[in-house]
């Protein structure tokens, strides 16, 4: 069966998303003696608990500075074609299911109409 778009072209957003980020902290075992132990700074007196809550409060109460970004317009036509193409396909596979769905369930005397 062929359809009107390669929907093998569009990407799910992941390329380059193989990189380990070292934003939340990486466990490095190479200073311990036999490579499987780690050495983790975990704080357990209720004060420092409590300070890193309300730092974790206050981050989370700063809202982050608006990115304005302009796109390009080799970008805006891009967008534009990737966006016809999906509605294409879209209106291209409710149709088959229109038509499948309208032969599946036609009776025997609405088949012989269409036939003869």
């Amino acid at each position: 069966m062929c359809t009107p778009s390669s929907t093998s072209t569009t990407s799910p957003g992941t390329k380059g998303d193989n990189k380990v980020t070292t934003e939340l902290g990486v466990v490095d075992a190479t200073n311990s003696k036999n490579g499987r132990a780690v050495d983790a700074a975990v704080p357990d007196q209720p004060i420092d608990i409590d300070a890193n809550y309300e730092d974790a409060l206050h981050v989370l109460d700063t809202k982050a500075p608006k990115l304005e970004g302009k796109v390009d317009a080799a970008t805006q036509q891009e967008d534009y074609y990737r966006t016809v193409r999906t509605n294409v396909l879209l209106a291209w596979t409710l149709s088959n299911g229109l038509l499948a769905t309208a032969v599946a369930s036609a009776t025997e005397e609405v088949y012989d109409i269409f036939v003869v």
